[in-house]
């Protein structure tokens, strides 16, 4: 959650806080799982379908300038960053995540 949505929205960001914990399992953080794919530059250079890449301007998880180096080597990317919004844009900013979503799934 972006600093400025914690701010000017306590309610949602609790509601958030909330919905995070109940599907966490009960008991102690299970151990990190293995990453299935490894995603490498050389990966992400073979992907040839539309791709969307978005994030906040926020993001603590995908920053802005890492959402640049991953669309940088895929050859249909297209990226949105979002204003005043963090990892989770799509609670924070909900119009703005569904517009984007919806224009690239009408352009392609």
């Amino acid at each position: 959650m972006s600093p400025s949505y914690r701010a000017a929205n306590p309610e949602g960001t609790r509601r958030w806080v909330e919905l995070e914990h109940v599907s966490r399992p009960p008991g102690p953080p299970a151990s990190a799982q293995p990453l299935k794919n490894r995603i490498t530059f050389s990966m992400l250079e073979t992907v040839a379908v539309p791709t969307l890449l978005l994030t906040g301007d926020a993001d603590m998880y995908a920053p802005p300038p890492v959402l640049k180096m991953f669309a940088a080597r895929i050859k249909r990317a297209e990226s949105v960053v979002v204003p005043e919004a963090g990892h989770s844009t799509y609670w924070e900013q909900p119009d703005v995540f569904n517009r984007a979503v919806l224009n690239f799934m009408r352009k392609h």
